[in-house]
C-alpha cells in the first residue's frame, strides 16, 4: 500500500515584530543559519524599507557567507537611507578588501574614522594598510603610533618597581592571550609552542577571547595547565583576573587581529608583557615591552626605526610550524606530465598588490603556456571571479590562463599543492601559513625581500630553510627567477625532491629548539626585571 504524500509546507506567513525579527536574525547568525537570518531581515525591510541597520545586518549575513556581491549592495543601500553611517563604512571596507580592492576598502575605512574615531574603526585602516605596495615603512610605523590614543582611558602602570612579583615558587608563569585557540593560522605557531614548553618550569595559562570552540580548541586545552575563558570578561575584569593569577609575563597572540585585547594590555596587567606571532607589526602600545622577531624579518636598523616594542630575537625564525596533520605523499613535479607550468598562490586577495598583480602578469606573458591557479573563499563570489578574470584579460593574459577556485577544508588545500609546480609569494604582503604549506608538501616558494617585517617572512623562512636562492631582490628578478625556474623542467623536479626535506629538518619545523630557545628569553627578561 503507497504511503500517503506529505503535503508541502506552506511558506511562513507568520508576522514578527522589527524587534523579533532583529533579536532572531542575531540567534540564527549566530548558529550559522543564514538563511533563516536572511528571511528575517528582509521581513524587516519590508515593514521599514528605509532602515539602514536592517540592510546593514542583512549584508553582514551575506558577507558571512562570501556573497560578497550582495553584501555590497546591502552595505550600499543602507548608506542611501543613512550616509553618516560609520560601522557600513567599515563593513564595506571589509567586504571590498577580501575581493582584493584594498585602496578602495581604505578610503572605506577612513570615512568610518572621519564619522567615528573609534578603536575598531582605527585598527580596521592599520591592518589595511599592510595590503598595498608604495606606502613606506615609516608612513606605516607613524600611523601606529597614533592607535594609543583610540583607547579608553586607563590607569597604566608603567613602573617596575611598584609591581610585586612574587616568584617563590621558583616558576615563571606565563600568559597567553588569544582570539584564535581554534582551527586558524596562528594555530600552526602556537601549539607546537604549548606541547613542548617545560611544564616543570613554566606554568601556563591560556586566555581565550572567542567563545567558537574545535578540535583544536579540545587539544589546547588539554596542553595549558589553566584555561580562562575570557570573552564574557571587561578589560578591567579581566586585568583584575591575570593579577589574581600572578602572571609573570602575559604574551599577546593577536595583535590587531580581529578578537584581541589589546585595550588589556593598554592596562600593563603583567609585569612584563610581550607581543608576536598572530601580527606582522608593532602594536604601538608603550605598555607592551618586547616583540618576537629574527634577524631577518626584522634587522636591527629596521627595527629600532619601527618598533615600539624591544626586539627579542629567536636564532632562527620568529615563529615553528606544524601542518597538524599527516601530510600528503610526495609527488614529482607535474609538468613532467603536462608539460605545462603551473604557478599557484592560496593567500587573501587583498595580498595580490598591484605590484604582485603585474609581475604575475609579466610572467604569464613570457610563459604563453603556463598557468595561474588562485584558490581563495572569495572565489565562491561569482562577482569577484569575473572582476578578476577581466583584470588578467586586461593584461593580454588568455582565459585558459587562469585558474579561480576556493578550498574547503586544510586537507583539501595540501593534497592540491601537488597539482603545483611553483608558488608564487604575494608582496609587500607575503604569505605566511600557506608558505609553510607549501614547503612541507614540497613546493617551491618563489619569494621577494621587502622592506617591513610583512614584507620578510617569506624571506626569513626560505633563508631558514636552506632555500635562499628562490629569493628575489626586485620584481624584475621575481620574474626572471620564475622563468628560469620554468625553463627547466628536469631541474625544477630535482629542487622540488628536496624542498620537503630541508623543510622538515629545518628549525622553523623543530618545536622543541624553538620552544626552548623561546623559553631561554622568557627567562632571561624575566630575571633581568626581577
Amino acid at each position: 500500500m503507497k504511503k500517503k504524500a506529505k503535503k508541502a509546507k506552506k511558506p511562513s506567513t507568520a508576522v514578527y515584530s522589527i524587534s523579533q525579527c532583529r533579536q532572531l536574525g542575531r540567534k540564527c547568525r549566530e548558529n550559522g543559519q543564514y538563511e533563516k537570518a536572511e528571511m528575517y531581515y528582509q521581513k524587516w525591510i519590508e515593514q521599514n524599507p528605509v532602515d539602514a541597520e536592517a540592510y546593514n545586518l542583512l549584508g553582514n549575513t551575506y558577507r558571512e557567507q562570501w556573497k560578497l556581491e550582495e553584501a555590497t549592495k546591502c552595505y550600499k543601500q543602507a548608506l542611501a537611507i543613512h550616509p553618516h553611517y560609520a560601522a557600513v563604512f567599515n563593513n564595506l571596507g571589509a567586504t571590498v578588501l577580501e575581493q582584493g580592492e584594498t585602496k578602495q576598502a581604505l578610503e572605506y575605512y577612513q570615512a568610518a574614522l572621519r564619522l567615528e574615531p573609534s578603536f575598531l574603526h582605527y585598527q580596521s585602516f592599520l591592518l589595511g594598510l599592510h595590503y598595498p605596495s608604495g606606502l613606506s615603512a615609516k608612513y606605516i610605523f607613524q600611523s601606529h603610533l597614533t592607535l594609543e590614543k583610540y583607547l579608553p582611558p586607563t590607569k597604566k602602570n608603567n613602573s617596575k618597581a611598584s609591581i610585586q612579583v612574587d616568584n617563590s615558587e621558583k616558576i615563571i608563569r606565563i600568559g597567553y592571550v588569544s582570539g584564535d585557540f581554534r582551527d586558524h593560522s596562528v594555530n600552526y605557531f602556537f601549539e607546537p609552542i604549548l606541547r613542548e614548553h617545560n611544564r616543570k618550569q613554566f606554568h601556563i595559562t591560556c586566555y581565550s577571547n572567542n567563545s567558537y570552540e574545535d578540535s583544536a580548541t579540545k587539544r589546547l586545552k588539554r596542553l595549558a595547565h589553566q584555561w580562562v575563558d575570557c570573552t564574557t570578561l571587561t578589560d578591567k575584569a579581566l586585568c583584575s583576573r591575570i593579577k589574581r593569577d600572578q602572571i609573570d609575563i602575559l604574551v599577546d597572540l593577536s595583535g590587531l587581529t580581529p578578537f584581541h585585547r589589546l585595550g588589556v594590555f593598554a592596562q600593563k596587567p603583567a609585569p612584563i608583557q610581550i607581543t608576536g606571532i598572530g601580527y606582522v607589526h608593532t602594536t604601538g602600545l608603550a605598555s607592551i615591552d618586547y616583540r618576537l622577531v629574527d634577524q631577518h624579518t626584522d634587522p636591527v636598523s629596521y627595527a629600532n626605526d619601527n618598533m615600539v616594542e624591544q626586539s627579542l630575537y629567536l636564532p632562527h625564525s620568529y615563529c615553528c610550524y606544524d601542518p597538524l596533520t599527516e601530510l600528503p605523499e610526495q609527488f614529482p613535479s607535474p609538468a613532467l606530465q603536462s608539460n605545462t607550468i603551473t604557478f599557484a598562490s592560496f593567500g587573501k586577495l587583498s595580498k595580490i598588490s598591484t605590484a604582485t598583480f603585474d609581475t604575475w602578469c609579466v610572467i604569464l606573458q613570457k610563459i604563453p603556456h603556463a598557468q595561474l591557479h588562485l584558490y581563495n573563499h572569495s572565489f565562491q563570489d561569482k562577482s569577484t571571479c569575473d572582476k578578476w578574470l577581466q583584470r588578467f584579460m586586461d593584461k593580454g593574459i588568455s582565459e585558459q590562463q587562469i585558474k579561480l577556485d576556493y578550498l574547503e577544508s586544510t586537507n583539501k588545500v595540501l593534497t592540491t599543492y601537488q597539482d603545483i609546480d611553483i608558488v608564487l609569494d604575494t608582496f609587500p604582503y607575503n604569505g605566511c601559513t600557506t608558505t609553510c604549506q607549501a614547503l612541507a608538501v614540497g613546493v617551491p616558494v618563489v619569494s621577494l625581500w621587502g622592506e617591513t617585517h610583512a614584507a620578510r617572512v617569506g624571506g626569513s623562512f626560505l633563508t631558514t630553510v636552506g632555500l635562499s636562492e628562490l629569493i628575489a631582490d626586485s620584481p624584475e628578478q621575481y620574474s626572471e627567477l620564475c622563468v628560469h625556474l620554468a625553463q627547466d623542467l628536469v631541474a625544477l623536479d630535482q629542487l622540488r625532491s628536496t624542498v620537503r626535506k630541508k623543510m622538515l629538518s629545518s628549525p622553523l619545523m623543530d618545536a622543541a629548539t624553538y620552544t626552548h630557545h623561546l623559553e631561554a628569553l622568557y627567562t632571561k627578561i624575566h630575571h633581568t626585571f626581577i
